[in-house]
């Protein structure tokens, strides 16, 4: 995640023109699965190592870490040309 938040820091304005054409497209986990898939696989990673609870939804786990990143970057996401009101990667190791 701290990669994506410096990724998303970096690149602002990209950042917000990805984000709003994922919005007008009805953007979901179901019709974006390859991020929430890597999620998933990251979570089922952790489970095999006993890091997470075996009987956890790996898939569910990854849609909704997903939706809740995506509504991080709503929140974020700064109006034409301005700034972002808070950092993504402060505090973030």
């Amino acid at each position: 995640m701290a990669l994506l938040a410096r990724i998303n820091e970096n690149s602002v304005a990209e950042t917000r023109a990805l984000l709003l054409a994922w919005r007008r497209s009805s953007g979901s986990p179901s019709k974006e699965p390859g991020t929430a898939r890597i999620f998933a696989e990251l979570v089922a990673a952790g489970q095999r190592a006993g890091q997470f609870r075996a009987d956890a939804d790996a898939e569910l786990i990854g849609a909704l870490l997903l939706d809740a990143y995506g509504g991080l970057l709503l929140r974020w996401m700064p109006g034409e040309g301005g700034q972002p009101s808070f950092s993504l990667t402060e505090g973030a190791s």
